[in-house]
């Protein structure tokens, strides 16, 4: 993949630009190629996630003691993936990366709280992205050290519903649903160091940090519903300015597969935080003069976990 004049002057005054969650490790003998390298990235994940949604609490009215109705717990470690297309351009030692980042939970429990069921639903859903240009520091045969900034996304989103009823028929019949929906939505600057070191002419260590502000809103909207009654809802919107930090450490393997292929192997863990992301108080709702309070975990948003990709060159 020849690289134009055009492209090469149009890349000569751009700042020192990179990603920073994504390590280059092409073979060591495309280190002096002039041609352009396609990579095509792939990453499974096994990933925890913190929990923010809220606990439910009717507040009795004859002593004022909160009785709970929700109890939602950290979702089980589940899959996530991220995807990366990257272009290098190896005689001016820069890169322009895109990536999509996604990692979903749900979990599902029922409980008895005295004479009633509570069926829970809770779904935790992550994705980000990055658009990035990379600028290499050093670009040699004994590795790689990038530096730079870009543009970074994230969408976090979590939301409990339970639905309580009696749990015996000959009681009375009917429902009650308790809902709580927690999100948070930006976009900001993002800064990175990452690199790799040679093992030998095959093997890697490689290492990431990086981090974000992203400018965006959060919302948090609790409700209670019940058959034949208008919604009792309350919502509380903000803007945000939040703080994101990421890191990971893991080995990777390249083999050149001919001229133009070659294919790279990579593990490791990472992990990423998203600081008071999510909103933090308590949501009140009255119910038939009955106060039903929805009482978020935590403000902080934060998945970790190892990870196993697969990248392929073309150049």
């Amino acid at each position: 993949m020849k690289l134009n004049s055009l492209v090469k002057l149009a890349l000569l005054p751009c700042l020192t630009f990179s990603p920073l969650t994504f390590a280059s490790n092409i073979p060591t003998d495309w280190k002096d190629t002039k041609d352009g390298i396609l990579q095509i990235s792939g990453e499974g994940m096994y990933f925890w996630q913190s929990n923010n949604l809220a606990s439910g609490y009717v507040i009795d009215e004859v002593d004022n003691n909160p009785m709970k109705f929700l109890s939602p717990k950290n979702p089980d470690p589940t899959w996530g993936y991220r995807a990366t297309l990257t272009y290098i351009f190896p005689e001016l030692q820069y890169d322009i990366s895109a990536s999509y980042w996604n990692v979903d939970a749900n979990t599902n429990s029922t409980n008895l709280h005295g004479p009633v069921k509570v069926t829970e639903k809770n779904y935790y859903d992550f994705d980000a992205g990055e658009l990035t240009i990379g600028k290499y520091l050093t670009h040699s045969y004994n590795g790689d050290l990038r530096i730079g900034v870009g543009l970074a996304y994230a969408h976090i989103k979590q939301t409990t519903k339970g639905r309580g009823e009696l749990a015996d028929p000959n009681l009375g019949d009917g429902y009650n649903d308790g809902k709580f929906y927690n999100r948070f939505k930006g976009l900001g600057p993002k800064i990175g160091l990452d690199g790799n070191v040679k093992l030998n002419n095959n093997f890697s260590l490689i290492g990431g940090l990086g981090a974000s502000v992203l400018i965006g809103n959060a919302k948090a909207k609790a409700g209670v519903y019940e058959p034949d009654q208008p919604a009792a809802e309350t919502s509380k919107t903000d803007r945000k300015t939040v703080f994101q930090t990421d890191a990971k450490a893991g080995i990777g393997l390249s083999q050149a597969l001919g001229n133009d292929v070659a294919l790279e192997v990579e593990a490791g863990y990472r992990g990423s935080i998203y600081f008071n992301a999510l909103q933090h108080k308590n949501q009140e709702v009255i119910r038939d003069g009955v106060p039903i309070v929805f009482d978020p975990h935590n403000k902080n948003y934060s998945n970790y976990g190892p990870y196993a990709g697969l990248t392929i060159s073309f150049k």
